[in-house]
């Protein structure tokens, strides 16, 4: 979580006004700010040399971002900000559109013989794959934590950049689920998420 790190990270995530446009999109008035990252994918010539150093190459299967969650309701808005130019062949994110209308479809997440289109195949039919976009630095995509996601391979020799953050609606519950980044916080299962470092961002 970046904004742990850094006083001038943590005033950027943290904005009213980044929390008011989560609060329009999920239909919540009240958000608080949950997680946030940046995520560099290495080229993929990378993995198949074995120099990855557990960093991220290759593509990243479809999946949705709420199994894994330590939180107990699927309405919150993650923002995906392009820190870099990222062209189609580096990985850019793709959706299924209107997939979250699924609601939860597993854990997918970490576990590579659970990929979404391999078990749900029907759902191709049902819904339009967004197109791999190019982003410039500063450009941002938002989705709802059950929204079907991919990234293809980094098949360039750039860096894919990308800063990414959560936010969910403030009465959510910790619902337990054992994830390290968390543990620090002392967070009770079934009970708010009320911390200092997990601020509520729009009321």
């Amino acid at each position: 979580m970046s904004r742990l790190h850094d006083e001038t990270v943590w005033d950027i995530v943290t904005a009213r006004a980044l929390g008011e446009a989560s609060a329009r999109l999920s239909g919540f008035e009240s958000m608080r700010m949950f997680t946030d990252g940046v995520i560099c994918k290495l080229p993929a010539w990378t993995e198949e040399r074995d120099l990855k150093a557990g960093i991220m190459s290759g593509k990243t299967m479809w999946h949705q971002d709420f199994g894994p969650v330590p939180w107990d309701r699927p309405f919150g808005v993650q923002f995906w900000v392009a820190l870099c130019e990222i062209t189609p062949d580096m990985g850019s994110m793709q959706h299924l559109t209107g997939s979250h209308r699924e609601g939860p479809l597993g854990c997918q997440h970490y576990a590579a013989d659970q990929d979404v289109r391999e078990q749900f195949p029907h759902l191709w039919e049902k819904y339009e794959t967004s197109p791999a976009h190019h982003f410039q630095a500063g450009d941002v995509l938002a989705h709802n934590p059950l929204t079907v996601h991919y990234a293809q391979a980094n098949r360039t020799d750039r860096l894919r950049w990308v800063y990414t953050s959560y936010r969910v609606p403030a009465n959510t519950l910790y619902n337990g689920i054992p994830n390290p980044r968390f543990e620090q916080f002392g967070f009770e299962p079934w009970k708010p998420l009320d911390h200092p470092k997990f601020p509520v961002v729009s009321d």
